[in-house]
C-alpha cells in the first residue's frame, strides 16, 4: 500500500509528521559547527535558535528546506547547495515515474518492479536514456566522489510511522551513453561512504529499503538549464522554527532586552564582535550615508563600514541591521567577506569587512591605461563579477546598485562585489523601488521601476563598456547645441527610449562585445541570465583572449 510519501519531496512535513509522534527520533547531525552555512546560522538566529541544540528531525528539516545535502567529496561529508527552478521549495523536486515514462527518457523501456508481501509494485529505474533526461529533471547540485551502483529512481515503501529518511548525494554514469549525474537518496547509509540501496536491476529486501530516490542534473551543466535558484523558505519550515521558538524558555527575554532604541538588534547578535578589538586607522571612503574607514582586526585588515556620526535615522540604522543580516548568509569567493558587527548603541552600528587592496573597480580604471590593464586581466574580473551574480540571482537577490565603484580589487582575492545596503529578494517591493545609479539602470528601472534579476545583467552590460574604454558610461557623448557632455537626466531619458548605446573599445574582444550588447537589450526578456554568462565566459576561458579579439 502506498503512502502520503510514496513520490514526495515534501520532507519538512514528513519530518514534523516524525517529531509530533516521538521528537528525538533520528539521529543528530554528525557536522561539525563551522560546517554549517552561515546563511542556516543567519536563518535561525533570527528565530532565535542555533543549528545545535536543534532535534535531530529539526536539523535535517532545516537542511533540506534550504537545499543543502550531505555527500562524500574525496572522503569528507560535505554539505551540497541544490539549486531549483525560479520561485520553488525543495517539495517540489520530485520526479515522478509518470513524467518519466511519459518523457523521451524513459518511455516503452524496462523498469524493475518490487512487490513486497504480495502487496502494491513499487518501481525502481532500470533502463532509460539518460541524456534526454536532463531537461525535465527539477534540481541541479554538483557531482559527488561516491558512485550509487543503484537506480537513478525509485518510489518509496518504506513505513512511514517509523522511518527516518537522511538524505544523501550519489553519484550515477552510463559510461555507453556518455552521462553522469547526480541523484538524492532517502536511504542511510549502511557504512562510511557506501548507501544500503540494492544493486541495478534489482529489487531491496525488504520495503524500508525501498526509500525514495530523486535524480538531478549537474550543477550548470546545461547552459538552458531553468535550476540555477536557491531554493524559496517553506511556510511550513517557518511556521515549525515559529513554533520552536515560542517554545525556548529565554528566547523572549532575550528578544525584548536586545531592542535597543527602536531598533531589533537580537537578530546580529551572533555577529557581534569586540569593539575593544577594532582599531581605526585612515579614511577609505565617504558615501551619503556612512564612511568606509581602514581598521585592524586582531591582527587583520579590515573595512569598517559605519554611519556618519550625528546624521544617522532610525531607517538608515535599520538598513545597516539589514545589510548586515543578508551579506552575513553569504558564503561566496565573489562576495566581500563578512568579519562581523560592533556597536555599544544602535547609531554606533559598524559593519566590519574584509580589506580589499586595490579599491574599487572605478578607482582602478581610471588610474590605469588600457594597454595597462590587459583583456587576460579584466576577463578574470569578468569572470569574477558574473559568478558573484550567479550566486546572489540563485536566491534569487537583485543587487540593484550594480556599478564600478561596488565592485572591489585585491591583488592577492581578485575581484568581489560589495555594497548590499539596497539588495533584497526578489519580491514585487523590490520590483517596484527605484534605487541605484542612473548611467548603470536599466531602461524599466528609469521608466517604470521595476526590478528583476534583469536589471543586475543590464548594469554589468554597463560594467563592460568602462572595462573597455575605462570611461564612464556615455562620457563621450555631447550635447549637439552645446558641446558639453550629456547630464545625466538626458542620458537617462535617451536610455528610456533605446536612443544611446555605450561606446566599446576597438581592441575589444568580439564575443565580449556580444555579451555586453546582449547585456544591454532593451526588453529585459531579452538579456541572458547570470548562469548563461557564466556558461559563455566557460568557453572562452579555455583559449586565449588574443584569437578572440579583432
Amino acid at each position: 500500500m502506498t503512502t502520503s510519501w510514496f513520490e514526495s519531496a515534501d520532507l519538512v512535513s514528513r519530518f514534523k509528521e516524525l517529531h509530533s509522534s516521538n521528537p528525538n527520533a533520528g539521529s543528530p547531525s554528525t557536522l561539525s559547527a563551522n560546517a554549517i552555512p552561515a546563511v542556516v546560522k543567519a536563518r535561525l538566529a533570527k528565530a532565535g535558535l542555533a543549528f545545535q541544540t536543534l532535534s535531530p528531525l529539526l536539523q535535517q528539516a532545516v537542511l533540506w528546506d534550504m537545499g543543502l545535502i550531505v555527500g562524500d567529496v574525496n572522503g569528507v561529508d560535505t554539505l551540497m547547495q541544490v539549486l531549483v527552478g525560479a520561485n520553488t521549495t525543495m517539495s517540489s523536486i520530485a520526479y515522478t515515474f509518470a513524467e518519466f515514462s511519459a518523457s523521451p527518457a524513459g518511455k516503452g523501456l524496462e523498469q524493475t518492479s518490487c512487490a513486497f508481501n504480495g502487496g502494491t509494485p513499487f518501481l525502481r529505474q532500470k533502463i532509460m536514456a539518460g541524456l534526454a533526461l536532463l531537461p525535465s529533471l527539477k534540481c541541479a547540485v554538483e557531482l559527488v566522489s561516491v558512485d550509487g551502483q543503484s537506480a537513478l529512481l525509485a518510489q518509496d515503501a518504506t513505513n512511514a510511522a517509523t522511518f527516518v529518511p537522511e538524505p544523501r548525494l550519489y553519484k550515477h554514469q552510463d559510461a555507453t551513453q556518455g552521462w553522469t549525474m547526480p541523484a538524492i537518496h532517502f536511504l542511510p547509509r549502511i557504512a562510511q561512504g557506501k548507501p544500503m540501496e540494492a544493486p541495478w536491476g534489482e529489487c531491496p529486501k525488504n520495503a524500508d529499503h525501498q526509500a525514495l530516490i530523486i535524480p538531478c542534473e549537474p550543477k550548470f551543466f546545461r547552459a538552458e538549464s531553468a535550476n540555477t535558484f536557491l531554493p524559496l523558505p517553506s511556510p511550513v519550515m517557518t511556521a515549525w522554527l515559529e513554533d520552536t521558538t515560542a517554545n525556548t524558555d529565554d528566547y523572549h527575554h532575550r528578544h525584548h532586552t536586545s531592542s535597543l532604541g527602536g531598533i531589533n538588534l537580537y537578530a546580529i547578535s551572533l555577529y557581534r564582535i569586540e569593539e575593544a578589538d577594532v582599531f581605526i586607522h585612515r579614511p577609505l571612503g565617504s558615501g551619503a550615508f556612512a564612511d568606509v574607514m581602514l581598521g585592524d582586526y586582531k591582527g587583520r585588515e579590515v573595512a569598517v563600514k559605519r554611519l556618519l556620526p550625528g546624521r544617522a535615522t532610525v531607517r538608515e540604522v535599520q538598513a545597516l541591521v539589514d545589510e548586515i543580516t543578508l551579506l552575513a548568509g553569504f558564503s561566496s569567493p565573489y562576495i566581500v567577506e563578512f568579519v562581523g558587527a560592533t556597536w555599544d548603541k544602535p547609531i554606533d552600528l559598524a559593519c566590519v569587512l574584509e580589506f580589499m587592496d586595490l579599491g574599487d573597480l572605478r578607482h582602478y580604471l581610471s588610474h590605469q591605461r588600457p594597454r595597462e590593464f590587459l583583456w587576460q586581466d579584466k576577463l578574470a574580473c569578468i569572470h569574477n563579477i558574473v559568478e558573484g551574480l550567479v550566486y546572489l540571482h540563485s536566491f534569487p537577490i537583485i543587487h540593484r546598485d550594480l556599478k564600478s565603484r561596488n565592485i572591489l580589487l585585491d591583488s592577492t582575492k581578485g575581484t568581489k562585489l560589495t555594497d548590499f545596503g539596497v539588495s533584497r529578494e526578489q519580491s514585487q517591493e523590490t520590483m517596484t523601488n527605484g534605487v541605484g545609479t542612473g548611467r548603470w539602470m536599466a531602461p524599466e528601472i528609469l521608466k517604470y521601476n521595476h526590478y528583476s534579476v534583469a536589471a543586475d545583467i543590464f548594469s554589468f552590460g554597463m560594467i563592460l563598456s568602462e572595462l573597455s574604454t575605462h570611461q564612464l558610461p556615455y562620457t563621450d557623448r555631447l550635447n549637439p547645441y552645446d558641446g558639453k557632455p550629456l547630464i545625466d537626466t538626458a542620458v537617462m531619458a535617451m536610455v528610456i527610449s533605446d536612443e544611446i548605446k555605450p561606446t566599446f573599445a576597438p581592441d575589444m574582444p568580439m564575443f565580449l562585445k556580444d555579451m555586453a550588447m546582449h547585456c544591454i537589450a532593451h526588453e529585459a526578456t531579452e538579456r541572458p541570465t547570470a548562469a548563461v554568462l557564466s556558461y559563455t565566459l566557460r568557453q572562452h576561458m579555455t583559449g586565449t583572449i588574443e584569437e578572440e579579439t579583432s
